[in-house]
């Protein structure tokens, strides 16, 4: 996650620098495809949690898929999964990308001066 993110500050100085608006959409496309990607890998990490239990444990539970977002009851127990900090400074950074695309759509593509 800090390589990411640290790829994400360079990018982002790089497209600030230049000036090129095919640097924003990159950095957008890269960052989106990061995000994709962290939320598959996570479900797919819970559905491998939650369908690899131990046949001799003490308790029986059936298998299943703890949930991305909200709160669920397992057995006698209650999960609760809800975004933290970094997903909204995600949302944030891509909002702001988004918000720099409109403002420069007028902007002519790559120049060879």
């Amino acid at each position: 996650m800090p390589f990411m993110i640290g790829l994400f500050v360079l990018l982002s100085l790089r497209a600030a620098v230049f000036g090129y608006m095919g640097a924003v959409v990159d950095l957008f496309v890269l960052a989106s495809y990061f995000g994709v990607f962290s939320i598959g890998s996570f479900y797919y990490r819970l559905y491998t949690y939650g369908h690899n239990l131990d046949p001799t444990a003490p308790m029986n539970v059936e298998p299943f898929t703890p949930i991305l977002l909200g709160t669920q009851q397992i057995a006698n127990f209650t999960q609760s999964s809800y975004p933290q900090t970094s997903f909204y400074l995600l949302c944030g950074f891509m909002v702001l990308m988004l918000l720099a695309i409109w403002f420069s759509r007028k902007e002519r593509p790559y120049s060879s001066q």
